[in-house]
């Protein structure tokens, strides 16, 4: 990249002038900054847009993204190679996320974020002395996911913002899965972050621990909400439940009937690995 020629050319000329090139690395520093900026308001405004227009249904994953976490997996932070037919094409997609050898179904702004993770991955292989901006602002738009769609499902924000008739027990065990699929995501970006900071520095990594609370937090809300939309089913069939000869009776056969369907739902969104 042109940030890691232009810091070669400094190192390079410091070598052979043997003096330092404060100036040069000075001017190097501001233009990363610059970029950096951009880059990440680029990214917040799209994944914002995105949130705004999600309709929490789940989306099949692009074999390019698979790949490109498959890399990150492994090691590869470094490794940008185009995709080869043979490895994968935009065309080719699967049902389902994998990840640590665990599948998750995921919406499509899900999917963006992943691919955001991996390009400020890429960023910090670019740009490694602004490893602490990097990693501050990656926490920031993860932080920014978790957080509106929070407001837009369990607060109901969607139904406003999305044109949604009703939040379902669907969308949000599919919220959860999502947010699974981010805490799995989450160790991966920090360890591309941990092996470029100092000593002194690791210290910022509780941002990411900061992160992983709050999302866990989320989904304590979320297994709530399904726990008080089974309640619901509950009370209103069986509040008007009375002991008659026909056995079952009709609110308790309404019961199984709801408790039924909502086991078949959430069961294809929750299957076992």
């Amino acid at each position: 990249t042109l940030a890691q020629t232009l810091e070669s050319f400094i190192a390079r000329s410091q070598n052979i002038t043997k003096c330092n090139c404060p100036h040069l690395r000075s001017v190097l520093l501001s233009h990363s900054k610059k970029f950096l900026e951009q880059f990440h308001e680029e990214r917040m405004k799209k994944l914002s847009l995105l949130l705004e227009q999600e309709q929490w249904v789940q989306q099949e994953v692009p074999a390019t993204l698979q790949l490109r976490i498959n890399r990150l997996q492994e090691g590869l932070t470094g490794d940008r190679s185009p995709v080869h037919a043979a490895d994968s094409t935009s065309e080719q997609t699967q049902p389902t996320l994998l990840l640590n050898h665990k599948s998750y179904p995921v919406v499509f702004t899900l999917l963006i974020l992943l691919n955001l993770i991996v390009d400020y991955c890429h960023c910090l292989q670019d740009i490694p002395l602004l490893v602490t901006d990097i990693l501050t602002k990656l926490v920031k738009l993860i932080e920014s996911f978790n957080s509106k769609s929070c407001h837009l499902v369990l607060g109901a924000g969607g139904l406003h913002a999305m044109g949604l008739k009703n939040i379902s027990s669907r969308h949000l065990a599919l919220v959860q899965r999502c947010l699974e699929a981010l805490l799995a995501m989450l160790p991966l970006a920090e360890q591309c972050f941990f092996n470029k900071l100092g000593d002194k520095q690791k210290i910022l990594m509780n941002q990411f621990e900061r992160t992983r609370l709050a999302i866990q937090k989320h989904q304590e809300q979320i297994n709530i909400k399904i726990i008080e939309i089974m309640d619901e089913t509950f009370r209103k069939h069986l509040n008007s439940w009375e002991v008659c000869e026909e056995q079952p009776s009709l609110a308790i056969k309404n019961v199984t009937k709801q408790m039924s369907t909502l086991y078949k739902v959430i069961n294809t969104i929750f299957t076992p690995d």
